[in-house]
């Protein structure tokens, strides 16, 4: 399923940096463009959470008058510059307007920037680098007029010099460790789940440049070091692509992926520049003087990573000379067939041809054949996630009995997901616990407990989430739709459902759902609110044998609430209800509290309440 995506602009934030405030703080690495810090800080809603901080060093800032040391904007006091002579602005430009505010599964999320000015003593306690490491980069992309100010050194130097170094910091998704740390691991090549597991990173990676693409906007720089698996102990699928400091938006009319019009682009008209990336995984055709590339470009990455994924053992040691074997000596005959993916030789010289003329035009083009309508047995978190990025469409998966925590994606289609008949299967997260992107899929038999965000998200259409429990979470299932955002949460069945202290039971923004046989059971007597069933943004919802007990008057807990829209809600017996939708049908419902009507259309048949409020408009 192809996904979709809302431009919306990233937070600038005008408070102080992360770090400020962070319990923990603990150096990650560094890179062509900055250092990457790990944090972990006290949110007031979800508790202990955790992010990474870029701090990627910039010139031309002025400190704001009477503001905190901490804020500083750039120079033009235009944060969102995006003109080739300000080194600040061709930042945001490439790091921070190219990324969008989207969760998608195989792209590092990233949060909110701003500026900052890092004092002498910040520097030093994080060693933040003074040297380049990575030359993965082309001096004329960069404000360097010394050498001793270029890329990472402008923190020591500038931290000697002035006492503080000005930077753009960025607050992004933690991830997991690296590609380039599982390729220089010891697996056995051999063993099925590690062909298994390179199905699911290969997919990944594709995935992820497929949304890139279709935001026209050109990597660069992908590399095993720029893919990281998500957050967890060990290897977890999905793998995310990150580091867009190398970006670039297309807008020539050639390098369209999906024939949007070239209106809509308007950050990078310039030619882009060459000899750009990383050496070892640059397209020839970036590596010239006079660079004349596009999208393409990119596909000569992942031919090369992906080669290098499923034959890691065999050029483990001898990447540069087998690479250049393959592109400059033609020698095709040293790839071979992966035993999962039918056609994994075909693609990889496909992708890796030195020519552009000859090498795969576009990401839609590369297919993987693999074979379809399998079974799977999920036992712990890491199989789970993997099962989840290697399987087809069709396949089904087994969940054994245990603890499951991550956040989980369906983001194909027929896929179901079953779980311990006894609900011994249970998913808890620290964000959502499962995301249902694709359409017709089932998930049944799973408890959710202690999801921060939301047990289950649907943005797909006609699926089946049946015989769940909830306790615990924030939301219980959201079908997730809304005004431009191109998702449908729409046509979906949800029955048999169970909740224990969710805030939030059942939301729909999506339209046509039918919902039957919930029970939502308020048993915690703080000061929280709590809504049972709330409808936004839709039409033709149907809510039938909804149960809501323990909702608390003093809290203005509410059972129904339909805040625009149309639903029918049959058989209920719940708290307070509050409708301001039109065509909206209440048919034998009991009502623990008031009924406040707003809206045109309403039907009424045998309700009863302690009072109902109709209030005309």
């Amino acid at each position: 399923m192809d996904w979709n995506y809302h431009n919306i602009k990233l937070t600038y934030s005008k408070t102080t940096l992360p770090i400020s405030k962070a319990k923990h703080v603990s150096k990650l690495g560094s890179g062509s463009f900055g250092s990457v810090l790990g944090i972990t800080k006290f949110h007031h809603r979800l508790g202990e959470t955790t992010a990474a901080v870029k701090l990627i060093p910039v010139s031309n800032m002025s400190r704001l008058h009477g503001k905190s040391p901490w804020l500083r904007v750039p120079q033009d006091d235009n944060e969102t510059s995006t003109s080739s002579s300000s080194f600040s602005g061709s930042l945001i430009s490439r790091e921070v307007e190219n990324c969008f505010k989207i969760a998608h599964p195989n792209s590092v999320f990233t949060y909110k920037f701003g500026f900052t000015s890092l004092p002498k003593e910040l520097i030093e306690l994080y060693n933040l680098p003074s040297t380049e490491k990575d030359q993965s980069y082309h001096a004329d992309d960069y404000d360097s007029c010394a050498s001793e100010t270029r890329l990472l050194g402008k923190f020591d130097y500038f931290g000697r010099k002035h006492g503080f170094a000005d930077a753009l910091w960025i607050q992004m998704e933690l991830c997991g460790p690296t590609l380039r740390d599982w390729l220089e691991d010891n697996f056995d090549a051999k063993d099925f789940r590690v062909a298994l597991l390179q199905l699911g990173i290969v997919r990944g990676i594709i995935e992820g440049v497929k949304f890139l693409h279709h935001l026209n906007i050109i990597h660069r720089d992908i590399k095993p070091e720029n893919i990281f698996f998500s957050n967890h102990p060990g290897y977890v699928l999905p793998v995310k692509i990150g580091d867009l400091g190398l970006s670039r938006r297309v807008v020539g009319e050639e390098n369209l992926v999906w024939g949007e019009s070239a209106e809509i682009f308007s950050d990078e008209s310039a030619q882009l520049t060459g000899n750009v990336g990383t050496p070892c995984y640059m397209a020839p055709e970036v590596g010239q003087s006079q660079a004349n590339y596009s999208l393409q470009a990119d596909l000569f990455a992942v031919g090369l990573i992906m080669w290098e994924v499923l034959e890691f053992d065999k050029i483990r040691g001898n990447r540069t000379s087998m690479f250049y074997d393959l592109v400059y000596g033609g020698i095709e005959d040293i790839v071979d067939n992966h035993r999962i993916i039918k056609n994994s030789k075909e693609l990889i010289k496909n992708l890796t041809k030195r020519e552009p003329i000859f090498r795969m035009h576009s990401i839609l083009d590369v297919k993987l054949d693999v074979p379809t309508s399998s079974t799977f047995f999920a036992r712990d978190t890491a199989e789970f996630a993997n099962c989840l990025e290697f399987c087809s469409d069709g396949d089904t998966i087994n969940l054994g009995v245990g603890t499951f925590v991550g956040e989980f994606c369906i983001n194909r289609n027929n896929i179901t997901v079953q779980g311990d008949a006894k609900f011994g299967s249970i998913i808890t997260s620290s964000f959502w616990g499962l995301l249902i992107q694709g359409d017709r899929n089932t998930v049944k038999n799973i408890k959710f407990d202690t999801c921060d965000i939301e047990c289950i998200r649907i943005h797909g259409s006609y699926n089946t989430v049946s015989n769940i429990v909830m306790a615990d979470s924030l939301y219980g299932i959201v079908t997730y739709a809304g005004p431009k955002l191109g998702f449908y949460g729409s046509y979906n069945n949800i029955s048999n459902v169970s909740c224990t202290d969710v805030n939030y039971g059942v939301a729909m923004m999506g339209s046509h759902n039918r919902v039957k046989d919930i029970t939502i059971n308020r048993l915690k007597k703080d000061n929280t609110h709590f809504e049972g069933i709330t409808v936004t943004w839709s039409v033709d919802n149907q809510v039938t044998n909804y149960t809501g007990t323990g909702f608390l008057s003093a809290q203005r807990d509410i059972g129904i609430k339909v805040r625009d829209g149309c639903a029918t809600f049959r058989n209920c017996n719940c708290g307070r209800i509050e409708s301001h939708g039109n065509n909206v049908t209440l048919e034998n419902v009991v009502a623990d509290g008031d009924v406040t009507i707003s809206g045109e259309n309403y039907n009424i048949v045998n309700c009863r309440s302690d009072e109902i409020l109709i209030k005309l408009r």
